[in-house]
């Protein structure tokens, strides 16, 4: 291609300078960041420490002198006030001299706590403390000899002689303290003052810290856009061309997926990447190549073996063509040979029973009649292997009609009876039904003659393994749990049948014994047809093993719904 893609031998990524690593500039940009972000907010805790010392200087030194100074007025007050009460209205002296203790403790209290305040953080207003001291001083001694002066007036006749009363009209003009609330007033005055000037510099403190946690975060956002800028640029920009590079691998152009990572070339990882796809797509190249030859290869062959297959897909339609021919015929075949042997026996059949049930053709001496016995049941046998032959054939071609319909289980079972009374009755054999309820009020959708055919085999099977005397043949039917079947059973009080060999009862011409065959006879294709027959409409048929007094076939038929009524 004539390009040069850069390559580091090995794949060894430990190759890349360390200095052109995308993680070594990444953590250099962050610690910039860092290093910036930090700083700003130093500055901005350092104004919000700046902040919270002028608030807890506010707090510790002005506002506890103002509160002290406002104490020292309000107990003033009460001093004056409970004072003139007591010494110019009569009444409960002891109550207004509890009151005037109270108030001078707390003015003396608030007012040393002031004294502290100021000596603490306000050495400069020491003078206004003195003053305040001294005329609180005389203001509590006027009181004081006010107090006296109503306490010797009462010892002595309970009214002011004339000396007296100049006394205290004397020291009450002294104590109004219209003086020392100046001076309280002065001093709260200048702590006002000097919490709106602590108030402007905390002010002025907040200002600088907004500005600076503002100045922060406008630098910081410069500083992470611009960074995010450059490594945006840096990083996506080589990434989206090697996205293009792979589409246009993707769809075969190889040619400009070349230009897209001829791009790329740089000493870091992307790099790096974009020598490996450059790699890839070499490698892809060269295998598209050699795939498209080898595909070409393919494709000759395909067309070779799928001309092949067409002569033989021909051939085969000969055969199956051939195969349904032979198959048609061999059911033809099957068929006249049916209808053939049956011509034969239905007249032979027809006179074997007028020699045995009338004397218009003579009377028979017993050795003739044994004869004609002999000659009607192997007629009658041979019948019967002629129709399970051929019922088998159909079975196994699929060719086995069913015409089904919904038949109450009650009449199906009791024809049954009906038509094999006869054979029962000749045998001495017990013949019952027992119709559990609900299967007494159901119907079965099935096709009814061929189910008769399948319950007067099991009948007739049962009659040749009873007892000669006391044997027993039970027709059960019930609902299954699930209500969906009906359980035909069709048991007997026979010799039974072995376990190892149940599983093979329903196999083409299996008998149970070779010897009982030859006694009872049997095509060994009665429980095949059975079988077939059950299927056929949807069931199953077992033999149950639980049971152990003899032989119990069990068979199922679906209820028919209400769609089928």
């Amino acid at each position: 291609m004539g390009h040069q893609v850069l390559d580091y031998p090995n794949g060894d990524d430990s190759k890349i300078p360390f200095q052109s690593r995308i993680g070594t500039k990444l953590i250099v940009g962050f610690l910039f960041i860092a290093t910036i972000t930090g700083s700003v907010g130093y500055l901005s805790l350092y104004y919000s420490q700046t902040v919270a010392d002028k608030f807890h200087e506010l707090v510790l030194e002005s506002l506890p002198a103002m509160e002290s100074l406002k104490e020292i007025k309000v107990a003033a007050l009460h001093i004056e006030t409970a004072t003139n009460e007591y010494v110019f209205i009569p009444g409960n002296g002891n109550k207004y001299l509890q009151e005037i203790n109270d108030q001078e403790s707390k003015f003396n209290n608030n007012l040393n706590n002031y004294e502290g305040l100021i000596d603490k953080y306000f050495p400069d207003e020491k003078g206004t403390g003195d003053a305040i001291r001294n005329i609180g001083v005389q203001f509590i001694n006027n009181a004081d000899k006010l107090i006296k002066l109503k306490q010797q007036a009462v010892s002595s006749s309970d009214t002011f002689i004339p000396t007296m009363v100049q006394q205290l009209l004397s020291i009450k003009n002294e104590f109004e303290p219209d003086e020392l609330f100046e001076v309280i007033d002065g001093a709260i005055s200048n702590d006002r003052t000097e919490i709106v000037n602590r108030a402007v510099t905390v002010n002025t403190a907040i200002g600088n810290s907004s500005l600076v946690t503002i100045f922060s975060i406008i630098i910081s956002v410069i500083v992470a856009i611009s960074f995010g800028l450059y490594f945006s640029r840096y990083i996506s920009n080589p990434i989206s061309n090697l996205k293009d590079a792979a589409a246009k691998i993707g769809v075969g152009d190889y040619v400009a997926a070349c230009k897209f990572i001829s791009k790329t070339q740089r000493g870091d990882e992307i790099g790096k990447l974009s020598s490996g796809i450059e790699r890839m797509r070499q490698s892809i190249e060269s295998m598209k190549k050699n795939l498209d030859k080898l595909v070409e290869q393919r494709t000759n062959e395909v067309e070779t073996k799928n001309a092949e297959l067409l002569e033989r897909e021909k051939d085969l339609e000969k055969v199956n063509q051939e195969l349904v021919t032979t198959e048609l015929a061999k059911e033809e075949f099957i068929s006249m040979v049916s209808h053939e042997l049956k011509t034969p026996l239905t007249p032979l059949k027809m006179y074997v029973e007028m020699f045995l049930k009338s004397n218009r053709l003579g009377g028979l001496n017993e050795k003739q009649l044994k004869a004609m016995k002999m000659i009607y049941s192997s007629v009658s046998k041979l019948e019967l292997l002629i129709n399970d032959i051929f019922d088998v054939y159909k079975l196994d071609i699929g060719r086995l009609k069913l015409s089904k319909k919904p038949t109450e289980v009650t009449r199906l079972v009791q024809e049954n009876i009906s038509e094999l009374e006869p054979i029962t009755k000749d045998k001495q054999v017990e013949l019952t039904a027992e119709i559990k309820p609900p299967a007494d009020r159901v119907n079965v959708l099935c096709d009814s003659k061929r189910i008769e055919q399948v319950i007067a085999n099991l009948v007739k099977n049962s009659t040749d393994f009873v007892p000669d005397k006391g044997g027993k043949i039970t027709i059960r039917a019930e609902v299954d749990e699930t209500c969906q079947n009906v359980i035909f059973t069709v048991e007997d009080n026979g010799i039974g049948i072995p376990l190892e060999k149940m599983d093979n009862l329903f196999k083409t011409f299996y008998q149970v014994d070779t010897t009982l065959a030859r006694k009872h006879g049997g095509t060994g294709l009665g429980l095949v047809i059975c079988k077939g027959i059950i299927e056929d409409h949807g069931g199953k048929i077992w033999i149950d093993r639980r049971y152990t007094h003899g032989t119990s076939i069990k068979l199922t038929l679906p209820i028919a719904s209400s769609d089928n009524l």
